[in-house]
């Protein structure tokens, strides 16, 4: 039981439950008057509060501050009820201590419970107050059309990397992509922050799609040279081009066509063959290549009908 934790996270709050005690939890969103907050150990589900329930936790003590206790003083302590339940800070009076050991009286029990403790599950009384409508900040930020595919299929445990310099630049405590509405969505301490992100953004996000720019000829050139390397030794080979305003129907949205072509049985790689027209397809057979490229070539097709007057 240790009741150290991260005081540098802006987004750290203590719930009061219904037993009085106050629980570390943090938060994940806002509302008009309500928060939602994830409790540490996932001891309970994620559940709004009022914000008459939250409060900030105190500060620590200073570095190398000793925290001196005396008798009869109103104290916190580190403590739970239960073996199912976490621990949260409950609210109790010292009766006498000796050395480190402390005799502590809890206030707001029906009966009257007493306990030993060591200091380090002491703390004073808090005097934090309770969280309001100006204590965190959310908003969203829109995701330009040109690198809404790059977060698509961005692993999430590449986002915390690809927003650090942002996060860092409008002060927040957190960003999260929304993938359903393609947006950031952003919790801040500071009030200034979402001025702040309008004011960069664009910078932001033109680094984002420059990015995305390198990763993408990076996987193309890694797929062309294990193309070459396997043509050369063995495989079939054919490379066609599409007319320009078809273009888009044959890549597909976000790429799909040209990833459900490289799906295909037997088709080794399909590329784009960079500022032009032209696709190339590798396969092991004749036919996986012809399968590919049936999937991808556009073209206009003429017919003639008959018209027959009634």
């Amino acid at each position: 039981m240790n009741p150290c934790h991260d005081v540098d996270d802006p987004l750290l709050v203590e719930v009061q439950g219904e037993n009085s005690a106050y629980y570390r939890a943090r938060v994940a969103d806002i509302f008009d008057n309500e928060v939602l907050v994830h409790f540490e150990d996932d001891w309970q589900p994620a559940s709004k509060f009022a914000f008459s329930r939250v409060r900030l936790p105190p500060p620590p003590p200073q570095s190398g501050e000793t925290t001196k206790f005396a008798e009869n003083e109103e104290v916190e302590v580190f403590s739970r009820a239960s073996d199912q339940e976490s621990c949260g800070w409950w609210r109790a009076v010292i009766k006498m201590f000796k050395g480190d050991f402390f005799v502590v009286e809890y206030l707001g029990w029906e009966t009257t419970y007493t306990e030993i403790v060591v200091s380090e599950r002491l703390r004073p009384k808090s005097v934090e107050p309770l969280i309001t409508n100006r204590t965190f900040f959310a908003f969203k930020v829109k995701l330009p059309e040109d690198i809404k595919g790059y977060y698509a299929c961005l692993p999430e445990d590449k986002y915390p990397e690809l927003h650090n310099d942002f996060k860092k630049a409008i002060n927040a405590a957190k960003i999260e992509y929304v993938k359903d509405e393609a947006v950031l969505k952003i919790i801040s301490r500071d009030e200034t922050s979402e001025k702040k992100a309008l004011l960069i953004q664009d910078l932001h996000f033109r680094n984002v799609s420059q990015r995305a720019i390198l990763q993408r000829r990076t996987e193309e050139a890694a797929r062309t040279l294990e193309a070459t390397r396997l043509q050369s030794s063995a495989g079939f080979s054919e490379e066609f081009t599409v007319r320009e305003d078809l273009m888009g129907l044959a890549i597909g949205t976000h790429g799909a066509n040209i990833q459900q072509a490289r799906k295909i049985e037997g088709v080794i790689n399909v590329e784009l063959i960079e500022d032009s027209c032209k696709f190339r397809v590798t396969g092991d057979t004749k036919e996986a290549v012809k399968k590919a490229r049936l999937m991808l070539e556009y073209a206009e097709e003429s017919s003639q009908v008959s018209i027959h007057s009634s």
